[in-house]
């Protein structure tokens, strides 16, 4: 009896396990678009344009204790102008906030896709997003220096 018991309470735990892996599983579905590398550069005749800007929010403990410190952002824009994926290329600061805020801003903004002969085109795209406790948040270009 006690046997039969156990074999019971392994298969439901089994179960268990196999629905919450297939539950993970589709959750991420969406998200497995297939990207080019992010080395890759994917030809097109107009850039990528931004036209809904989402502010990063400056980290809490970094603002308090005066703290700057830039990001470099590389992130994949669709086909639809739909930020599809953001990698932290080098941060100045790691550990103080500013990577995941950043990062967090540039999945919640939306941008006009690139476009290659006038059809849409998934380009990788690279900025560089700066905190300053007394001049704001700026985004600008990278210059070699911020690659080394």
């Amino acid at each position: 009896m006690q046997k039969i018991g156990l074999v019971l309470l392994l298969v439901f735990i089994s179960a268990l396990v196999w629905a919450a892996d297939n539950k993970a599983k589709d959750k991420t579905k969406s998200r497995d678009k297939i990207l080019p590398p992010d080395t890759l550069v994917v030809r097109h005749d107009t850039p990528p344009k931004m036209i809904k800007e989402k502010d990063p929010k400056y980290p809490r403990l970094a603002k308090e204790g005066g703290f700057s410190g830039y990001v470099i952002i590389r992130a994949f824009i669709d086909e639809t102008g739909k930020v599809e994926k953001v990698n932290r290329v080098k941060c100045n600061r790691p550990n103080m906030g500013f990577d995941e805020a950043a990062m967090k801003a540039v999945y919640e903004s939306t941008f006009e896709p690139a476009e290659l002969k006038g059809k849409p085109v998934g380009v990788w795209i690279k900025y560089k997003i700066r905190f300053d406790p007394e001049k704001g948040i700026k985004r600008g270009p990278i210059n070699s220096a911020d690659l080394q």
